[in-house]
């Protein structure tokens, strides 16, 4: 409704002047005293906050029944914030909610912190037309820690169309409240340390000229900073959160085959041992998500006879999905979690790791793109399934190490981005060709499995054929698109 709002911060002993003659007010009326206690919830070292995610049990004094309340971070810059209610007595966290901060408490207790009580007064200013112009509002607030008041402060907000704004603004200043920062309250409650940053943090910029680990660590925290934050979304079923939670360990197992001549193998091998173990947990939701998706383009008019079809397939990914949910829940996932942070901030890399990036990182790609060569090489119509699936794989690996070294390599950095976008296209064939031969290979398993109707048999074999004619498709664009891909110019910066 109001298109602006600004925050003041305001003496104990400030009294609201008398607003009602400013231009444009013709009525002021003063809602009733609201009263509340938010206790707020975290680790001892803040992790939720530091993490963008704050834990708070509300108890309006007057009005709303009491509720936990979740603001889960956002996952993009400048994105919604997910803020979801659960009911419950203060003194037992929920077992959902203590599931949906498993990513950012991991092995951490989380327990009260301290508690904000707060007095609200508020204020409505009408136009003569009877239309809100304007509202007040005036926080009390007291913070508590155990039974003692260990601060107390006082703050204003003023929420205004921009024609009346100035007016309010300049009448609040003479009656000596003061324009502040936002200051969220969830700082109050937790101190200046809930500002601090998270535990996987992006390096920043890493030059040609800095040693190699620094890429590594680069690679490693957009990696774990990817699967941290999406967590919480697969927990609540979000295709999109377990896509991007297979696709962030993905990448976290290719960094650490890229990066492999540059870490401890004992290391780096246990951890990318666990992350497969999650990897397929994630793969066997995301497959059946991607089949259901996939059915309702390949033959949309055929989808009321497949029914016995759809009824199995979301059968088996209600499975998946539960067990997702206890792979999530488990104390193997969470000591991975903290494997994967220290990781991110401390990588056990060798000697090697101390040279320059440029003189390290491209012939890192230079050994991916050997094993991709010698695997696309030997692909014709005469391939298996499982070695068009390996190419892809390679492809994927190659691509993926491509893009993870590119933004520590200067002026080379461009080249490395469009050897990614050539290969990413090579990718993106034999993933056509793959899923549709997965989908066929789906639908014929389960149409000989049931019983059913003419039509539901007759439907999957329609979708078996269109499923076969989009593999021989793909295939059939695969020497063009490799062809592009193999050019000499789009490899000259690894060699």
């Amino acid at each position: 409704m109001f298109e602006t709002s600004l925050k003041f911060a305001l003496h104990p002993s400030f009294v609201l002047p008398d607003l009602s003659g400013l231009n444009g007010v013709a009525g002021v009326e003063e809602l009733p005293i609201q009263e509340s206690a938010s206790t707020y919830f975290d680790t001892r070292d803040l992790r939720l906050a530091r993490s963008g995610a704050i834990l708070r049990f509300t108890e309006p004094l007057s009005g709303d029944p009491p509720a936990w309340r979740l603001s889960l971070p956002e996952i993009e810059e400048g994105g919604p914030k997910d803020k979801l209610r659960f009911e419950g007595r203060r003194d037992e966290i929920p077992m959902e909610v203590r599931e949906l901060t498993t990513a950012f408490a991991r092995t951490e207790e989380v327990s009260e912190k301290s508690v904000l009580h707060t007095r609200r007064r508020r204020w409505v200013f009408r136009s003569v037309g009877d239309s809100e112009v304007a509202e007040i509002v005036d926080d009390e607030v007291s913070i508590l820690e155990g039974q003692a008041v260990i601060a107390r402060y006082r703050e204003m907000y003023v929420s205004s169309k921009r024609s009346h704004l100035r007016s309010f603004v300049d009448a609040l200043r003479s009656a000596g409240a003061a324009v502040t920062e936002p200051l969220p309250k969830y700082v109050r409650a937790l101190g200046p340390q809930a500002t601090a940053a998270p535990d996987v943090l992006d390096p920043g910029a890493v030059k040609p000229s800095d040693p190699a680990h620094l890429a590594i660590e680069k690679a490693l925290s957009n990696g774990v900073a990817r699967l941290l934050l999406n967590d919480p979304g697969a927990r609540l079923e979000d295709p999109e959160a377990v896509h991007q939670m297979r696709v962030a360990t993905r990448r976290l197992r290719s960094g650490l085959r890229t990066f492999a001549p540059l870490l401890h193998s004992g290391w780096s091998d246990a951890l990318g041992i666990e992350l497969r173990w999650l990897a397929d947990a994630l793969g066997r939701v995301r497959d059946l998500n991607v089949f259901d998706e996939r059915l309702a383009h390949t033959a949309p008019e055929l989808v009321g006879d497949l029914d016995p079809l759809l009824g199995e397939v979301r059968r088996r990914l209600a499975i998946a999905t539960n067990e997702l949910r206890g792979v999530l829940n488990s104390r193997r996932y969470r000591k991975l979690l903290e494997q994967l942070v220290d990781a991110a901030r401390h990588p056990q890399t060798t000697d090697q790791a101390t040279q320059p990036c440029s003189a390290s990182l491209p012939r890192l790609i230079s050994t991916r793109w050997k094993k991709l060569r010698k695997g696309a090489l030997t692909l014709d119509e005469r391939s298996s399934a499982s070695d068009w699936h390996r190419v892809r794989i390679e492809a994927k690996r190659t691509r993926y190490a491509a893009e993870a070294v590119a933004p520590s390599l200067g002026k080379l950095s461009n080249a490395a981005n469009r050897f990614a976008k050539k290969v990413e296209q090579l990718q993106e064939v034999l993933g056509q060709q793959q899923d549709a031969l997965a989908a066929g290979h789906l639908t014929r398993e389960i149409a000989l499995q049931r019983e059913g109707k003419e039509a539901f048999h007759l439907a999957a074999g329609i979708v078996i054929a269109r499923e076969e004619q989009a593999a021989s498709r793909a295939m059939a664009s695969f020497d063009r698109v490799w062809k592009a891909v193999d050019k000499n110019k789009f490899h000259s910066w690894f060699r």
